[in-house]
């Protein structure tokens, strides 16, 4: 026998979803984070600055640019957050090694980053303590140098990898199985 009867579905805008009754729903929070990672990671991710604007008046309005690598790597980090509750032993041993790579990598270049300061002359020092002000302290990075940006580019690829054991994660819950909802 034939099925001849129709389905009207329409897709909601999970963006605006809330229950009727007000009850927390993970799988749309959920839903909501990695969209926004997704979102997040589809543009060039390149490093904030400030934008300097002179209107017609002479006035001067300087505006940030956002840093869309820390925007990426923030929405990630809070989809982590909304999914510490589903972690299994897969993904807490895999998310805390490569948060671990993390903070070794971070080591390796602020330690690259003093032993560049303190192999240079006193002259070349002297000549960059002009252009960023202060010298690098060993425990953080200065903004002057290239260490800060080859760190953020660092972390920035493993994070993806966190945001892949996160979906890996969904998977082997079956966040992914179509569920109706009404919008």
């Amino acid at each position: 026998m034939e099925n001849t009867e129709k389905h009207n579905i329409e897709i909601g805008d999970i963006e605006n979803y809330s229950s009727d009754n007000g009850e927390y729903s993970h799988s749309t929070h959920l839903d909501i984070c990695i969209k926004k990672c997704i979102v997040a990671g589809c543009k060039e991710l390149c490093e904030g600055y400030n934008e300097t604007n002179v209107d017609n008046k002479g006035n001067i309005k300087v505006i940030y640019k956002e840093d869309t690598r820390k925007a990426f790597i923030e929405s990630i980090k809070t989809c982590k957050m909304i999914m510490a509750c589903d972690f299994d032993k897969k993904a807490k041993k895999e998310i805390k090694n490569l948060l671990e790579s993390i903070k070794k990598g971070q080591s390796k270049f602020l330690e690259m980053q003093t032993t560049y300061w303190e192999n240079l002359g006193y002259n070349i020092q002297q000549t960059l303590l002009k252009r960023i002000g202060i010298p690098p302290a060993p425990s953080c990075f200065h903004k002057g140098l290239d260490f800060w940006n080859l760190f953020i580019e660092y972390e920035l690829n493993i994070y993806r990898e966190i945001f892949e054991e996160l979906l890996f994660l969904s998977k082997r819950l079956n966040h992914f199985k179509a569920e109706d909802f009404e919008g």
